[in-house]
């Protein structure tokens, strides 16, 4: 690895300095440099893949298995009530979370929130199947204040379209679902101050599966632009993004893994980084990852750096290029 390229040195001054919300003590003090790079290799495609509990089959699985929790959720420490369904949202700590513990029926944050469902038609009916099914949503956020003190602002939407292999509707038709999701100005605002702010993205996936069986993973196609900013509103990242991620449900119902390459174009400096995840693991739980590696590779003028990171096996544990490091409880 080239160290010290002049190019990258202010951003990570910066982030270095605008403290960690995020990072508590570490080991390795370079980690802090590269924590938001965190963030952006989960939160697109975390925030995407809540799409899918708006649409025909995840969330006619979810509420088939699971059941729709009930009581309000984003008060008092953030949980659901005693008695909430198994595998139901236990915490409100992303977006995504939000996005997908409105989707399993429960209360996010009273008279801040407009859900607007969509529906359309069921491309194979009878047997007691409805004539119509979930569609989509479109969800926005004003001043969404989840128990942990964040808060959460701007407009979620995601379209899906269906077709069917035949008119037979039995065990060997395959439906075939497209799903589009657009975010405008979704700002997620940590404990701390820090923001997570995605101005634009769009995300579409085509995916196919058995009548009355979940998918098995997704792979998704991520186009966007994701700002860090300090607690006192300095910009400490500023990049659009492009790339694929395959997101897979765990048997938990719980969690899924995500696998896949991100490039960031820097909109501060001539740098590109690449971001791949390899069994990046995703739960309820914990606002960090807890399994899996990231692998991030920069480049620009004279400039050269790669680093790995490793998550858990508990909340908050990894390491950075072998090096142990403790992230915070809460993030952002």
């Amino acid at each position: 690895m080239k160290h010290a390229p002049r190019a990258i040195l202010p951003v990570l001054v910066l982030i270095a300095s605008a403290g960690s919300g995020c990072t508590g003590t570490t080991t390795t003090v370079g980690y802090v440099a590269y924590d938001p790079y965190v963030y952006y290799s989960y939160y697109p495609a975390d925030i995407y893949y809540s799409g899918y509990y708006w649409t025909d089959p995840y969330s006619l699985y979810y509420y088939q298995v699971i059941g729709a929790a009930t009581g309000p959720i984003g008060a008092g420490d953030g949980g659901i009530p005693d008695g909430g369904a198994s595998g139901s949202i236990s915490r409100l700590l992303t977006a995504g979370d939000a996005i997908r513990a409105l989707a399993l029926g429960q209360e996010v944050c009273p008279n801040h929130v407009t859900v607007t469902s969509k529906t359309g038609p069921n491309v194979c009916v009878g047997n007691g199947a409805p004539g119509t099914v979930r569609n989509g949503v479109t969800i926005v956020f004003n001043g969404c204040t989840f128990g942990n003190g964040s808060q959460l602002d701007g407009t979620f939407d995601v379209q899906a379209t269906r077709t069917a292999s035949d008119t037979a509707c039995n065990a060997s038709t395959t439906v075939t679902l497209s799903n589009t999701t657009t975010i405008t100005n979704l700002t997620y605002t940590g404990p701390g101050g820090r923001k997570l702010v995605i101005p634009t993205e769009t995300g579409t996936s085509t995916l196919s599966y058995g009548l009355g069986q979940p998918p098995t993973s997704a792979a998704v196609t991520l186009d966007g632009h994701a700002q860090i900013l300090a607690a006192n509103g300095a910009v400490l990242t500023d990049d659009t993004f492009s790339g694929t991620s395959t997101v897979t449900d765990r048997q938990d119902k719980t969690s899924y893994t995500t696998d896949g390459v991100l490039t960031l174009q820097n909109q501060l400096f001539p740098i590109r980084t690449k971001l791949t995840s390899s069994g990046l693991l995703r739960s309820s739980d914990c606002c960090h990852p807890t399994g899996g590696r990231l692998k991030v590779e920069a480049t620009g003028p004279n400039t050269s750096a790669t680093h790995t990171l490793s998550f858990g096996p508990a909340c908050g544990d990894a390491t950075f290029d072998q090096s142990g490091v403790s992230l915070a409880a809460t993030c952002l």
